[in-house]
C-alpha cells in the first residue's frame, strides 16, 4: 500500500495518514444544465476522514463550459464517498466567496447554505454519490466560488474520501477546526476532491452579502 508523504506535519493532529487507493468501475453522474466541478473517480483515500469537519472543492464558472449566460442557481452539491451501514451523519453544503491570497484561491464568507441533510440509507460498503439538494440564489457566472460538505453530526465507522483528475493546487480545501489545508499541496493528495455543483440557468445574480461560519453553524443549533 502506497503511503502518502505529508508536506505539513502539524495537519496530522487529526487525522491518520491517508491510504489511498485505486478505484475501478463507477462514475458520477450529473443531472441538471450545469456541473461544475470535479466528477473525476480515481482514488480512495481511507483512513483520512475524522469526522465534524468540511471539504471545500473550487468551482470556476467562468472558465466552464456551460449553457448558462448571465448566472447559476445550485441545486444540489454532491460528494463522492466510500460509506457502510455504520454511517448516520449530517451535513449541509455552502456556497463561499473565493478569496485571492496573491497567489491561490482560498475558500471565504458564506453566502449561502442548505438544510441539513441525512445520511442513514446505506445497506452495504461501497461507493456513493452523496447528493445534498440546495436552493441557492442566483450566483454570477463572473466569479469563481467555493462548495463546501460540512459533516455537523453524527457518527460512521468507515468514511473513505474520493478523488481524482488532476492533482491541481488551490481547488480542494480541508478544516477540521485549525483552518484550511491544501489537500494537495499541503496534505499530498494525488488528485482533486470528486466534488460538483448541479446547476440551473438564472438571471439576477446575488451580490456579497455573506455570513461568517459561526454565524450559520448557530442556525443548527
Amino acid at each position: 500500500m502506497i503511503a502518502i508523504l505529508l508536506a505539513a506535519a502539524a495537519a496530522t493532529a487529526a487525522h491518520e495518514d491517508p491510504q489511498p487507493r485505486p478505484l475501478d468501475g463507477f462514475e458520477a453522474e450529473a443531472r441538471f444544465i450545469c456541473a461544475y466541478g470535479n466528477q473525476t473517480t480515481a482514488t480512495a483515500y481511507e483512513g483520512w476522514w475524522g469526522g465534524d469537519e468540511t471539504y471545500a472543492r473550487l468551482i470556476s464558472p467562468q472558465i466552464e463550459p456551460c449553457e448558462c449566460d448571465i448566472g447559476f442557481t445550485i441545486r444540489s452539491v454532491n460528494m463522492m464517498l466510500g460509506l457502510d451501514a455504520s454511517a448516520d451523519l449530517r451535513v449541509v453544503s455552502r456556497l463561499l466567496e473565493a478569496d485571492w491570497n496573491g497567489s491561490c484561491w482560498q475558500p471565504g464568507a458564506t453566502l449561502a447554505f442548505s438544510p441539513v441533510h441525512i445520511i442513514d440509507y446505506i445497506a452495504l460498503f461501497g461507493y456513493y454519490q452523496i447528493s445534498i439538494p440546495c436552493d441557492f440564489p442566483c450566483a454570477s457566472l463572473d466569479e469563481p466560488y467555493f462548495i463546501t460538505v460540512d459533516f455537523i453530526g453524527g457518527t460512521a465507522d468507515r468514511v473513505n474520501i474520493v478523488g481524482g483528475g488532476a492533482a491541481e493546487p488551490c481547488t480542494s480545501y480541508n478544516d477540521w477546526g485549525g483552518g484550511w489545508f491544501d489537500l494537495i499541496s499541503d496534505i499530498g493528495f494525488f488528485d482533486e476532491l470528486t466534488m460538483w455543483a448541479e446547476s440551473e440557468c438564472c438571471y439576477e445574480p446575488i451580490g456579497t452579502d455573506a455570513s461568517s461560519w459561526g454565524e450559520v453553524k448557530s442556525l443548527y443549533r
